[in-house]
């Protein structure tokens, strides 16, 4: 699989936790190419087991940063600061960053 395409599996494996499901399928347009890419992407059972664990940690990480209005403890994605409105709206300091 491409690696254009990683960001999007993981959104895609996230959504499988959410509704209990282990088969699916990622599309992708290419607007350079004009080309429609389909892949059939199947987990093992166990895998949704593993991925619900890390969002609920994810979201008690988020929960803990916003009620202790500690953000220290979250860590950035340093790649898409370029396209973070935080960076553009209130100036924040990982915009400058670089990975």
């Amino acid at each position: 699989m491409p690696s254009h395409v990683k960001p999007y599996l993981e959104d895609i494996l996230s959504g499988f936790a959410l509704i209990d499901s282990t088969k699916g399928n990622l599309i992708t347009l290419s607007l350079t190419d004009k080309m429609l890419l389909v892949w059939d992407v199947e987990i093992k059972p166990s895998d949704i087991t593993e991925i619900k664990y890390e969002l609920n940690n994810r979201k008690s990480l988020l929960d803990q940063a916003r009620k202790t209005r500690n953000f220290e403890l979250l860590t950035p994605i340093y790649e898409e600061c370029p396209y973070c409105p935080y960076n553009y709206l209130s100036g924040c300091p990982y915009g400058t960053k670089t990975s």
